[in-house]
């Protein structure tokens, strides 16, 4: 979405450089478009407008007139775009609409809510958003739901072009969101407990956005991916989880106990994030990651085959621990730092461990008994 008539007080225009994440900062390495963007199509810069309210990185930006956040001709760093904060999951289909129907979480399951009346894409807005943040009727929180949030503007940008291209742009801070407990609004990431935010604000429960390490494969966090893991220590009482399932996963669980997804079949998770460095000025870091799970790991009727494929998780995990360790003592005995040798053993353990726990999981809804794929993957590990 962008905003007509939007300026600086000097009527300024920036490099596409602002917009474009894989324009890198100094000299890079690797890049597709050094030294940087001069023009794009107006397909692609529609693309990467989207990818400017999700994605946008912080730090200080240009303010525009009528903004009353401008100070000395600036507005201070407001935070990253929504999608940037989180560690994105969601369901890949065999094509666009069957990816479009398993993402589409309803908000009458218990998984999401919202206001209905005020549960608006940015379009139907009236006023539309201007160059400060968007004023709304007070007695309603927003995001109001689903929609409010899918469309939400966290930057305020106009295009400027020339024929069919585009050559610059205007970019400054739009309306800003605080990421604390908005699960019942944002299906497609998992979350975590913040002990840390609790003491801070005075609340008795807050869950932020679980966002991605890119160093850790997707596999080796499906415990946290397919259901809620509880506080060390504690087995009951509501309230006490540290980690939540993302809602879109509680909702293919859903499509599994009604019988919409075959239970012998294969659904692909996708794990998507940025990393940020700099105090979140800078893009340090992408990450894509899949993986392929049997619905079966979905039913809640078959928890020990859940419990099974958590378990090898795990069994890989104490391996390579052990691994780490070996090669750890090895370099203490010759003189060496163990740091470095624990690091690379256990970076070479989980990659060759990788691909058989992957083809693994994707036959487990083979074995009838549960028990026998354990002792399978002992076996090939």
């Amino acid at each position: 979405f962008q905003v007509a008539g939007l300026h600086t007080q000097k009527h300024e225009v920036a490099s596409l450089n602002r917009i474009v994440a894989d324009v890198p900062n100094g000299e890079a390495f690797f890049s597709m478009r050094r030294p940087g963007v001069t023009r794009l199509g107006l397909a692609e810069a529609a693309r990467w407008l989207v990818h400017t309210h999700a994605y946008d990185s912080s730090g200080i930006k240009s303010g525009m007139a009528g903004d009353d956040r401008v100070k000395g001709g600036k507005v201070y760093p407001q935070g990253v775009g929504w999608v940037g904060g989180l560690g994105g999951v969601f369901a890949e289909g065999s094509d666009l609409r069957e990816t479009l129907l398993l993402n589409l979480v309803p908000t009458d399951e218990d998984i999401l809510t919202a206001e209905p009346k005020a549960d608006l894409p940015v379009w139907r807005r009236d006023p539309p958003p201007g160059p400060g943040v968007l004023a709304g009727d007070p007695s309603v929180p927003r995001p109001a739901g689903p929609r409010d949030l899918y469309t939400w503007q966290s930057r305020r940008v106009l295009l400027h072009t020339e024929g069919p291209e585009v050559t610059g742009v205007v970019l400054g801070y739009g309306d800003p969101l605080t990421p604390a407990n908005r699960q019942k609004m944002e299906a497609m990431t998992g979350w975590r407990r913040s002990p840390a935010q609790e003491k801070k604000l005075g609340r008795s429960l807050i869950y932020l956005p679980r966002q991605h390490d890119p160093a850790r494969a997707a596999w080796r966090g499906l415990a946290s991916l397919l259901e809620a893991q509880k506080q060390d220590g504690d087995t009951t009482g509501r309230g006490t989880d540290r980690t939540l399932p993302p809602g879109v996963v509680r909702w293919l669980t859903l499509l599994t106990s009604e019988g919409v997804l075959p239970k012998r079949s294969l659904i692909r998770t996708r794990l998507v994030g940025a990393v940020y460095g700099t105090q979140q000025s800078v893009v340090d870091e992408v990450m894509d990651d899949s993986i392929a799970l049997p619905v079966v790991l979905l039913d809640q009727d078959r928890g020990l085959h859940r419990a099974v494929a958590v378990g090898a998780v795990s069994d890989a995990e104490q391996a390579v621990s052990a691994l780490g360790r070996l090669a750890g003592n090895l370099a203490r005995a010759v003189g060496s730092d163990t740091g470095p040798a624990t690091s690379t053993a256990r970076d070479l353990g989980f990659g060759a461990l990788d691909g058989p726990y992957r083809g693994w999981l994707a036959g487990l809804a083979e074995y009838s008994d549960p028990d026998r794929a354990r002792a399978k993957w002992h076996g090939i590990a």
